[in-house]
C-alpha cells in the first residue's frame, strides 16, 4: 500500500545514481542503491526540500489566514493548478525513460540533458548534483559502453491531493562496457509528476520504489 502524503515522500527526492569505478584499468559497474547517510541529513536539509512546489503550499497559508479575518480585503492566491492528467503523465514518462536511461558512451551526453529538460528547476539541479554530474558525463563518455532499458510496465501508483501523479516503472537496465561485461539490474522506480500553472508537466521528484527515504 502507498503513502504518498504531501510533503512526506517526495520532496524533490532523488535517488543516488552510484556508477563505481573508473574506465581505464578499473572495473565498471551499474549501481542503483540510495545513497544511506541519515546523520548528514538530518543536519543539512537541502532547501529545496520545503520548496512550495514540492509541498504544495504555496500561497495556502496566506490565503487562509486573511479569508479568516471579517472584512478584510481578500488576498490574491496563485492560480489553483489543475490536477494532472494520468493519461498525459503516463505518455510523458514513457516518452522520458528511454533519454533518462541512456549511459551509451555515445548518445548518453545529448539524451540526459534532454531528458533535464522534463525537470522542474529543483529537480533538475538535484539531478545534475547527484546523478548526471560533469565527472559522471566524462566517465561514461571514455567508458564505450553501451545501455538499453527494457520498460516492462508503466502505471498510475497514485494521485495526490496536491494534484500530481505518481507513475510507477518497471524494467531493465542493461549495461555493456568492453572489457568488463555486461550488468543487467531490474528497475523499480516511482516518478511524481506536476502540472505547473502555465500547464505544463514537469518531473518534479523520482525515487526507488518502495523505499522512504525521509529527506
Amino acid at each position: 500500500m502507498f503513502d504518498y502524503q504531501a510533503g512526506e515522500k517526495y520532496k524533490l527526492t532523488l535517488i543516488i545514481v552510484g556508477f563505481a569505478g573508473a574506465m581505464v584499468g578499473m572495473f565498471f559497474t551499474l549501481l542503483l542503491q540510495p545513497e544511506q547517510r541519515p546523520q548528514q541529513t538530518a543536519k543539512q536539509r537541502p532547501k529545496w526540500a520545503d520548496h512550495p512546489d514540492v509541498t504544495g503550499g504555496r500561497g495556502a497559508t496566506a490565503y487562509n489566514a486573511q479569508a479568516q479575518q471579517p472584512g478584510a480585503a481578500p488576498l490574491t492566491a496563485e492560480p489553483q493548478v489543475a490536477p494532472t492528467n494520468a493519461d498525459d503523465a503516463l505518455r510523458l514518462i514513457s516518452d522520458w525513460l528511454p533519454m533518462a536511461w541512456d549511459f551509451s558512451a555515445a548518445s548518453a551526453g545529448t539524451n540526459q540533458e534532454k531528458a533535464i529538460q522534463y525537470m522542474s528547476p529543483e529537480c533538475a539541479q538535484a539531478y545534475r548534483a547527484n546523478i548526471w554530474s560533469p565527472e559522471m558525463a566524462q566517465t561514461i563518455a571514455l567508458s564505450g559502453a553501451k545501455s538499453q532499458f527494457n520498460t516492462t510496465s508503466v502505471k498510475i501508483g497514485e494521485q495526490r491531493p496536491d494534484g500530481a501523479v505518481v507513475v510507477l516503472v518497471e524494467g531493465q537496465q542493461i549495461l555493456d562496457v568492453p572489457g568488463k561485461g555486461q550488468n543487467v539490474h531490474e528497475v523499480k522506480f516511482e516518478y511524481l509528476v506536476k502540472m505547473t500553472p502555465d500547464r505544463k508537466l514537469q518531473i518534479a521528484g523520482m525515487g526507488e520504489a518502495g523505499k522512504g527515504f525521509g529527506i
